[in-house]
């Protein structure tokens, strides 16, 4: 709140509470001049009229002005609950968004939901070279770039750093993987510009899927295992947890619509669909490059 906000809150308060007290003792005051002298009634009829008035006005004006205090109070609760959950740098949600976002989908009824973790590469080397304020730009431009890729129905957020994470809903293997695509695409295409340099980042993308059940702390692992596996083979490229294992895939952001055959057992594992499998002549819209057993390359940024 601003110091003028501040200032006229404690002025209309202190004016409502002299205009409360003065009815209260001015009543006070004419019904014990009523009580020892009943005649002053008929004598002083005009007086009271006045005082009826005034004490009604005041009333109003009190049940008013108590109003405007109750929404001032409830828009202040809601600017710190906005700003509790609110990222100051890149205006996305925290990370107590998604939290609140992952408990709320893996407790709710089963939507195929899928959470990608997404870090920009060598960051801390646009920190090293060009400054904090140059990072801070890249962030800021990425977030723009992130806020372009997600949809209406996705929930973007600052994960942490310069780590963001969305929790996407797609009906498909082919879906999640053409939106990771679109995203490690544009990142790649952005240009922030600091002083006289323009500077360009790319991303590497790790997710996985909601399963139930299921709990945050473990999706959020799952997908940041495959992350580090992103990381770890070179950097803007994507990768996928399957619940077992972690694999790298081909993500690009013009793959074909395709519909994907899953096994019995419910697996993630892409499938190649019917009409690809007696024709070597066309190609996959996915390729899984490499697959390694859940662990963690610690240490890479």
């Amino acid at each position: 709140m601003s110091t003028t906000q501040g200032w006229c809150a404690r002025t209309g308060s202190g004016v409502m509470r002299l205009t409360t007290t003065g009815v209260i003792a001015w009543t006070s005051v004419a019904l014990i001049v009523i009580s020892q002298h009943p005649q002053c009634i008929e004598q002083f009829s005009w007086l009271w009229n006045y005082t009826g008035i005034f004490g009604l006005t005041a009333g109003v004006g009190l049940s008013e002005a108590q109003r405007r205090r109750e929404r001032a109070q409830k828009a202040r609760l809601e600017a710190c609950v906005r700003d509790a959950l609110t990222d100051p740098l890149t205006g996305l949600g925290n990370r107590r968004v998604l939290q609140s976002e992952l408990d709320r989908t893996l407790h709710g009824p089963g939507e195929r939901c899928w959470l990608m973790l997404i870090d920009i590469d060598n960051f801390k080397d646009v920190n090293d070279t060009h400054g904090h304020r140059a990072g801070d730009q890249v962030l800021q431009a990425v977030s723009q770039t992130l806020q372009s890729c997600a949809r209406s129905t996705d929930v973007l957020s600052r994960f942490g750093g310069e780590e963001f994470a969305i929790l996407a809903r797609h009906s498909s293997f082919a879906g999640v993987l053409r939106h990771a695509g679109q995203i490690r695409e544009r990142v790649a295409a952005t240009r922030c510009r600091h002083d006289n340099a323009v500077l360009r980042v790319t991303c590497s993308i790790g997710f996985a899927r909601a399963r139930t059940p299921i709990s945050a702390a473990a999706l959020v692992e799952q997908a940041d295992q495959a992350l580090y596996l992103a990381k770890g083979a070179g950097r803007n490229r994507c990768a996928w947890h399957d619940g077992t294992a972690t694999a790298l895939v081909h993500a690009s952001a013009t793959l074909p619509r395709v519909q994907l055959e899953h096994r019995a057992d419910n697996s993630e594992q892409p499938q190649p669909p019917s009409w690809n499998r007696s024709s070597e002549a066309v190609r996959l819209p996915f390729v899984s490059l490499q697959r390694s057993r859940c662990a963690s390359s610690a240490g890479v940024s």
